[in-house]
């Protein structure tokens, strides 16, 4: 089996039944690159039974514009510049011109190391070296299923010990009050958004007037990986839209204050201004919203279930780390309140006597 080009395209030219059968050309559309030629030839190979002898002893350099073009196609356009990034800075520096058969797990260790001891004097967290090598496994993964190529041996990436750091979030009463002191109507729905809902900025940002359904009081949000998720809306944050969107002519939500016609871009200044007018102390960024949603409704003994489906979580797992968050913060609350400290009275067992004795 091999590719050709001829008159400007890629011809792929196989023998489905082995060299004794009969020969078959398939002219593929103009237009069509070479990698994506080479992924069609693969996939021809791996049906009609043959060896993969094309691309078998590629570097891995060769298969990775395929594999972006593939998350290009199938995965949110965040996570592509993502994988992207990584791949270029950090994956195919140092695995690039290896083959597939070549990985094993003294390499992926290997990579770990010397990740570690980045030689720019930038030392990789443990959390960026697993994230790295998670889309690693998932580029082996695409390899494996569309050019039927695998390394030599199984597999067991050991991720490296990371502690999520846990949020100081806001109670319901400073979340109330930083709302209420955002200084214009638009920041003010949307922390408010962000907070009801448990929205991420970035969908928060992109809502549009036609993802509100008024009559059944909800609203579609587009989440994380192209999905969509419909929720409702509390009486507060549905009058409070129903104003705002009388006072703009954007098909945004929220409307960027420089040009209407896109969604707005950064809220951080404006989080910076309401947290000092509310008289807030503690670190305040757009996640801390979701954050504090969550633990708030941890709080009021929400089943856990419900909680995912309203973050958008894929996995439970993720949904579970509140509970960390919400017993931190009740760990919190009585350190603050001083339940923590033995009274001089529990200590001294004589005067603890005689007050049970009288």
């Amino acid at each position: 089996m091999s590719i050709r080009i001829r008159n400007g395209k890629y011809v792929i030219d196989y023998y489905p039944h082995g060299r004794k059968g009969k020969r078959r050309r398939i002219t593929l559309p103009e237009g069509t690159t070479e990698n994506e030629a080479r992924e069609i030839e693969a996939e021809m190979r791996k049906k009609s039974g043959a060896s993969p002898l094309v691309a078998l002893n590629d570097p891995i350099k060769a298969m990775v514009p395929a594999y972006l073009e593939y998350v290009r196609l199938h995965q949110a356009k965040k996570t592509l510049v993502d994988k992207k990034q990584c791949f270029e800075r950090y994956l195919v520096p140092f695995f690039g011109t290896m083959r597939i058969h070549d990985i094993t797990n003294r390499l992926l260790q290997l990579y770990q190391k010397q990740r570690k001891e980045d030689f720019r004097g930038k030392n990789a967290g443990n959390r960026s070296i697993n994230k790295e090598l998670d889309y690693f496994a998932a580029f082996l993964k695409w390899a494996d299923k569309n050019m039927n190529l695998r390394p030599a041996e199984v597999l067991k990436i050991e991720k490296l010990p990371y502690k999520r750091p846990i949020p100081q979030v806001l109670t319901f009463e400073e979340a109330v009050r930083f709302i209420a002191a955002a200084d214009s109507p638009v920041y003010r729905v949307m922390f408010l958004v962000m907070f009801n809902l448990g929205l991420r900025f970035s969908e928060a940002r992109m809502l549009r007037r036609t993802d509100i359904d008024w009559e059944t009081r909800a609203i579609m949000v587009r989440r994380k990986g192209d999905k969509t998720n419909v929720l409702p809306l509390s009486d507060w944050l549905h009058d409070e839209l129903k104003d705002l969107l009388k006072s703009t002519g954007s098909e945004w939500v929220f409307p960027s204050p420089v040009n209407g016609a896109r969604p707005i871009r950064d809220i951080r200044r404006a989080i910076q201004r309401a947290k000092k007018k509310a008289g807030i102390n503690k670190h305040i960024h757009p996640h801390l919203l979701r954050h504090s949603l969550a633990t708030h409704l941890l709080a009021k003994d929400i089943n856990l279930r419900t909680i995912q489906e309203i973050l958008g979580h894929a996995q439970i797992a993720t949904t579970e780390f509140y509970t960390h968050v919400a017993l931190e913060n009740k760990k919190n609350a009585l350190e603050n309140a001083g339940l923590n400290l033995k009274p001089n009275s529990v200590v001294n067992n004589d005067y603890t006597k005689n007050e049970i004795t009288g």
